[in-house]
Protein backbone atom coordinates (compact mmCIF):
# COMPACT_ATOMS: atom_id res chain seq x y z
CA UNK A 1 0.00 0.00 0.00
CA UNK A 2 2.79 2.29 0.82
CA UNK A 3 4.68 1.70 -2.40
CA UNK A 4 1.01 2.40 -4.55
CA UNK A 5 0.90 5.61 -2.51
CA UNK A 6 4.57 6.48 -3.11
CA UNK A 7 3.95 5.92 -6.77
CA UNK A 8 0.64 7.83 -7.03
CA UNK A 9 2.86 10.89 -5.33
CA UNK A 10 5.09 10.72 -8.13
CA UNK A 11 2.55 10.83 -10.80
CA UNK A 12 0.82 13.60 -9.30
CA UNK A 13 3.99 15.71 -8.43
CA UNK A 14 5.22 15.17 -12.16
CA UNK A 15 2.03 16.04 -14.01
CA UNK A 16 1.98 19.07 -11.68
CA UNK A 17 5.78 19.98 -12.62
CA UNK A 18 4.98 19.71 -16.04
CA UNK A 19 3.17 22.89 -15.70
CA UNK A 20 4.95 26.37 -14.44
CA UNK A 21 1.88 27.99 -13.16
CA UNK A 22 0.33 25.00 -11.55
CA UNK A 23 3.32 24.18 -10.09
CA UNK A 24 3.64 28.40 -8.62
CA UNK A 25 -0.35 27.57 -7.79
CA UNK A 26 0.56 23.70 -5.99
CA UNK A 27 3.84 25.71 -3.44
CA UNK A 28 1.40 28.82 -2.35
CA UNK A 29 -1.29 26.41 -1.46
CA UNK A 30 1.56 23.68 0.03
CA UNK A 31 1.44 24.73 3.54
CA UNK A 32 -1.97 24.21 4.19
CA UNK A 33 -2.27 21.29 2.36
CA UNK A 34 0.55 19.91 4.32
CA UNK A 35 -0.67 21.16 7.99
CA UNK A 36 -2.57 18.34 8.37
CA UNK A 37 0.23 15.87 8.17
CA UNK A 38 2.25 13.90 10.61
CA UNK A 39 5.89 14.96 10.51
CA UNK A 40 6.78 11.38 8.91
CA UNK A 41 3.49 12.24 6.77
CA UNK A 42 5.33 15.62 5.44
CA UNK A 43 8.51 13.68 5.48
CA UNK A 44 7.28 11.82 2.64
CA UNK A 45 5.63 14.64 0.99
CA UNK A 46 8.56 16.21 0.79
CA UNK A 47 10.65 12.88 -0.57
CA UNK A 48 8.16 12.92 -3.39
CA UNK A 49 8.68 16.46 -4.39
CA UNK A 50 12.25 15.43 -4.11
CA UNK A 51 12.25 12.87 -6.59
CA UNK A 52 10.58 15.10 -9.28
CA UNK A 53 12.49 18.14 -11.67
CA UNK A 54 10.09 21.25 -11.33
CA UNK A 55 10.34 24.15 -13.44
CA UNK A 56 12.42 27.07 -12.46
CA UNK A 57 10.27 29.25 -10.01
CA UNK A 58 11.30 30.89 -7.10
CA UNK A 59 9.39 30.15 -3.87
CA UNK A 60 8.36 32.52 -1.36
CA UNK A 61 10.07 32.97 1.62
CA UNK A 62 8.24 31.48 4.72
CA UNK A 63 7.83 32.17 8.30
CA UNK A 64 8.92 29.28 10.30
CA UNK A 65 9.66 28.39 14.39
CA UNK A 66 13.20 26.72 14.65
CA UNK A 67 13.90 25.32 17.96
CA UNK A 68 11.12 25.90 20.41
CA UNK A 69 10.01 29.52 19.72
CA UNK A 70 12.57 31.47 17.32
CA UNK A 71 10.87 32.84 14.69
CA UNK A 72 12.59 33.42 11.46
CA UNK A 73 11.60 33.83 7.46
CA UNK A 74 13.56 31.29 5.11
CA UNK A 75 13.53 30.81 1.24
CA UNK A 76 12.69 27.40 0.26
CA UNK A 77 14.69 25.67 -2.49
CA UNK A 78 14.13 22.36 -3.96
CA UNK A 79 16.18 19.67 -3.09
CA UNK A 80 17.52 21.56 -0.45
CA UNK A 81 17.01 21.45 3.79
CA UNK A 82 14.72 24.48 3.66
CA UNK A 83 13.05 23.04 1.57
CA UNK A 84 10.81 21.95 4.94
CA UNK A 85 10.11 25.83 5.31
CA UNK A 86 7.19 25.29 2.39
CA UNK A 87 5.50 22.79 3.74
CA UNK A 88 5.12 24.01 7.28
CA UNK A 89 5.22 26.32 10.17
CA UNK A 90 8.53 24.07 12.06
CA UNK A 91 12.00 23.40 11.05
CA UNK A 92 12.79 19.87 11.74
CA UNK A 93 16.32 20.45 11.00
CA UNK A 94 18.93 19.82 13.94
CA UNK A 95 16.37 21.14 16.53
CA UNK A 96 17.97 19.89 19.40
CA UNK A 97 20.94 22.44 18.65
CA UNK A 98 18.42 25.12 18.20
CA UNK A 99 16.49 24.76 21.51
CA UNK A 100 19.53 24.30 23.56
CA UNK A 101 21.09 27.55 22.17
CA UNK A 102 17.74 29.69 23.07
CA UNK A 103 18.32 28.33 26.58
CA UNK A 104 21.92 30.40 26.23
CA UNK A 105 21.39 33.16 23.45
CA UNK A 106 20.56 35.68 26.25
CA UNK A 107 24.13 35.49 27.56
CA UNK A 108 26.15 36.74 24.24
CA UNK A 109 27.19 40.22 23.01
CA UNK A 110 28.22 38.62 19.71
CA UNK A 111 28.59 35.52 17.43
CA UNK A 112 31.09 34.19 15.25
CA UNK A 113 29.89 31.92 12.21
CA UNK A 114 32.23 29.99 10.31
CA UNK A 115 30.39 28.45 7.68
CA UNK A 116 27.46 29.68 7.66
CA UNK A 117 25.68 28.51 4.24
CA UNK A 118 22.43 29.84 3.28
CA UNK A 119 21.76 31.27 6.75
CA UNK A 120 19.53 28.71 8.98
CA UNK A 121 21.60 29.51 12.06
CA UNK A 122 22.39 32.95 10.94
CA UNK A 123 18.89 34.44 10.73
CA UNK A 124 18.37 32.40 14.51
CA UNK A 125 21.50 34.71 15.89
CA UNK A 126 20.63 37.62 14.23
CA UNK A 127 17.10 37.30 16.07
CA UNK A 128 18.20 36.96 19.04
CA UNK A 129 20.79 39.06 19.06
CA UNK A 130 18.72 42.13 17.77
CA UNK A 131 16.78 41.86 21.15
CA UNK A 132 19.90 42.92 22.72
CA UNK A 133 20.93 46.67 23.81
CA UNK A 134 22.67 47.74 22.11
CA UNK A 135 22.05 45.19 19.47
CA UNK A 136 24.65 41.85 19.33
CA UNK A 137 26.49 41.71 16.15
CA UNK A 138 26.56 38.27 14.11
CA UNK A 139 30.02 37.45 11.84
CA UNK A 140 28.90 35.27 9.24
CA UNK A 141 31.62 33.36 6.54
CA UNK A 142 30.66 31.89 4.08
CA UNK A 143 32.81 30.55 1.11
CA UNK A 144 30.44 28.90 -1.48
CA UNK A 145 29.53 31.77 -3.99
CA UNK A 146 26.21 30.54 -4.06
CA UNK A 147 25.35 29.59 -0.70
CA UNK A 148 26.28 33.64 -0.06
CA UNK A 149 23.67 34.42 -2.07
CA UNK A 150 21.09 32.51 -0.59
CA UNK A 151 22.39 33.66 2.85
CA UNK A 152 21.87 37.10 1.82
CA UNK A 153 18.23 36.41 0.56
CA UNK A 154 17.34 34.65 4.03
CA UNK A 155 19.40 37.87 5.86
CA UNK A 156 16.82 40.31 3.67
CA UNK A 157 13.86 38.50 4.70
CA UNK A 158 14.61 38.76 8.36
CA UNK A 159 15.26 42.32 7.49
CA UNK A 160 18.58 41.32 9.85
CA UNK A 161 20.94 44.45 10.28
CA UNK A 162 23.05 43.02 12.71
CA UNK A 163 24.52 40.99 10.94
CA UNK A 164 28.12 41.34 8.84
CA UNK A 165 28.91 39.08 6.43
CA UNK A 166 31.86 37.77 4.30
CA UNK A 167 32.27 35.22 1.07
CA UNK A 168 35.14 33.62 2.41
CA UNK A 169 36.89 30.65 4.50
CA UNK A 170 38.37 30.50 7.66
CA UNK A 171 41.68 28.68 7.91
CA UNK A 172 45.14 29.08 9.51
CA UNK A 173 46.80 31.08 6.55
CA UNK A 174 45.73 34.16 4.65
CA UNK A 175 44.90 33.01 1.25
CA UNK A 176 43.33 31.80 -1.92
CA UNK A 177 42.68 27.80 -1.78
CA UNK A 178 40.10 25.89 -3.45
CA UNK A 179 36.94 25.05 -2.76
CA UNK A 180 35.08 22.33 -3.63
CA UNK A 181 31.39 22.29 -4.02
CA UNK A 182 29.49 18.55 -4.97
CA UNK A 183 27.14 18.88 -7.36
CA UNK A 184 22.92 19.23 -6.06
CA UNK A 185 24.92 18.90 -2.40
CA UNK A 186 24.63 23.02 -1.72
CA UNK A 187 25.34 21.86 2.23
CA UNK A 188 28.66 19.63 1.69
CA UNK A 189 31.27 22.28 0.10
CA UNK A 190 34.14 21.63 1.87
CA UNK A 191 38.09 22.98 1.45
CA UNK A 192 38.46 19.09 1.68
CA UNK A 193 38.07 17.43 -1.85
CA UNK A 194 37.84 13.80 -0.83
CA UNK A 195 35.27 15.14 1.46
CA UNK A 196 33.32 16.83 -1.20
CA UNK A 197 33.89 14.12 -3.49
CA UNK A 198 31.55 11.65 -1.36
CA UNK A 199 28.53 13.41 -2.20
CA UNK A 200 28.89 13.40 -5.76
CA UNK A 201 30.77 12.15 -8.59
CA UNK A 202 30.59 15.93 -10.18
CA UNK A 203 32.48 18.39 -7.78
CA UNK A 204 32.96 21.63 -9.17
CA UNK A 205 36.10 23.43 -7.81
CA UNK A 206 37.09 27.35 -7.60
CA UNK A 207 39.51 29.20 -5.39
CA UNK A 208 38.38 31.14 -2.49
CA UNK A 209 39.58 33.83 -0.10
CA UNK A 210 40.88 32.51 3.21
CA UNK A 211 41.28 34.56 5.96
CA UNK A 212 43.39 33.52 9.47
CA UNK A 213 41.83 33.60 12.70
CA UNK A 214 44.23 36.66 13.88
CA UNK A 215 41.93 38.52 11.62
CA UNK A 216 38.85 37.22 13.02
CA UNK A 217 39.50 37.95 16.62
CA UNK A 218 39.33 41.41 16.22
CA UNK A 219 36.25 41.66 14.79
CA UNK A 220 33.89 41.61 18.39
CA UNK A 221 34.33 44.28 20.46
CA UNK A 222 36.25 43.69 24.11
CA UNK A 223 34.74 41.92 26.96
CA UNK A 224 31.48 40.62 25.08
CA UNK A 225 30.59 36.89 25.81
CA UNK A 226 31.38 35.54 22.52
CA UNK A 227 29.55 32.42 20.77
CA UNK A 228 31.70 30.78 18.27
CA UNK A 229 29.49 28.13 15.54
CA UNK A 230 31.97 26.27 13.22
CA UNK A 231 30.36 24.16 10.77
CA UNK A 232 33.11 23.90 7.92
CA UNK A 233 32.33 20.04 6.36
CA UNK A 234 35.89 18.55 7.68
CA UNK A 235 38.35 21.57 8.07
CA UNK A 236 36.69 22.43 12.29
CA UNK A 237 39.99 21.48 13.54
CA UNK A 238 41.97 23.88 11.26
CA UNK A 239 39.49 26.72 12.54
CA UNK A 240 40.27 25.78 15.86
CA UNK A 241 43.79 26.00 15.69
CA UNK A 242 44.05 29.51 13.73
CA UNK A 243 41.49 30.75 16.89
CA UNK A 244 43.84 29.28 19.49
CA UNK A 245 44.86 32.93 20.49
CA UNK A 246 41.11 33.95 20.91
CA UNK A 247 40.07 30.92 22.04
CA UNK A 248 42.31 31.09 25.18
CA UNK A 249 42.23 35.07 26.02
CA UNK A 250 39.07 34.85 25.58
CA UNK A 251 36.95 31.74 26.67
CA UNK A 252 34.04 31.76 23.77
CA UNK A 253 31.26 29.26 23.72
CA UNK A 254 31.68 26.90 21.22
CA UNK A 255 29.49 24.82 19.21
CA UNK A 256 31.12 22.65 16.31
CA UNK A 257 30.10 19.51 14.20
CA UNK A 258 31.94 16.66 14.65
CA UNK A 259 32.35 14.00 12.12
CA UNK A 260 33.76 10.22 12.50
CA UNK A 261 36.69 10.95 10.28
CA UNK A 262 37.93 13.87 11.97
CA UNK A 263 36.99 13.84 15.44
CA UNK A 264 40.79 11.94 16.06
CA UNK A 265 42.51 15.72 15.16
CA UNK A 266 39.72 17.58 16.99
CA UNK A 267 41.27 15.35 20.23
CA UNK A 268 44.39 16.24 19.40
CA UNK A 269 43.78 20.25 19.97
CA UNK A 270 45.26 20.13 24.07
CA UNK A 271 44.95 23.67 24.02
CA UNK A 272 41.10 23.23 24.27
CA UNK A 273 41.41 20.60 27.85
CA UNK A 274 44.44 23.33 28.79
CA UNK A 275 42.08 26.36 28.71
CA UNK A 276 39.39 24.07 30.61
CA UNK A 277 36.76 23.45 28.27
CA UNK A 278 33.99 20.47 28.65
CA UNK A 279 32.27 18.76 25.69
CA UNK A 280 28.75 18.50 25.50
CA UNK A 281 27.45 16.33 23.03
CA UNK A 282 23.71 18.53 21.89
CA UNK A 283 21.29 15.48 21.58
CA UNK A 284 17.44 15.18 21.71
CA UNK A 285 17.99 14.23 25.72
CA UNK A 286 20.03 17.10 26.41
CA UNK A 287 23.65 18.31 26.49
CA UNK A 288 25.50 15.19 27.70
CA UNK A 289 28.93 15.67 28.64
CA UNK A 290 31.74 13.07 27.10
CA UNK A 291 35.38 12.60 28.18
CA UNK A 292 36.64 13.60 25.04
CA UNK A 293 34.98 14.47 21.45
CA UNK A 294 33.72 11.41 19.80
CA UNK A 295 31.50 11.53 16.92
CA UNK A 296 27.88 10.09 17.47
CA UNK A 297 24.52 9.89 15.41
CA UNK A 298 24.12 13.82 17.06
CA UNK A 299 26.61 15.12 15.05
CA UNK A 300 27.45 18.83 17.09
CA UNK A 301 28.81 19.73 20.15
CA UNK A 302 28.89 22.40 22.94
CA UNK A 303 32.27 23.14 24.35
CA UNK A 304 32.10 25.66 27.20
CA UNK A 305 34.46 26.41 30.20
CA UNK A 306 31.39 27.41 32.16
CA UNK A 307 29.60 25.16 34.17
CA UNK A 308 26.80 23.25 32.90
CA UNK A 309 24.55 20.49 34.37
CA UNK A 310 26.42 17.17 34.32
CA UNK A 311 24.37 14.79 32.42
CA UNK A 312 26.45 11.98 30.89
CA UNK A 313 26.01 9.77 28.47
Amino acid sequence: MRRLFRQAGLFFHSAVASSHLAARAYFAALPWLAHPLSVKGQQRLRNSIDAVKWPAIALRPRRVIVGGRTEVWLHPHFNEVDLEAALGQRLSYEHEVFTFLETRMPAYGAVIEIGANVGLFTTFFARWLADRTPAGRVYAFEPSRQAYERLLQNLAANASNNVLVFNCAIADETTFLPFFEPEGHLTNGSLIAGFAAQFSQTVSSMPVLVLDGGLVERLPEKGLKVLLKIDVEGSEARVLRSLERFIRSSSPDIVIEVLAEFEGELNELRFLRDAGYAFFNLTPHGALLQPSIKATMHRDYFLTTSPLPERTA
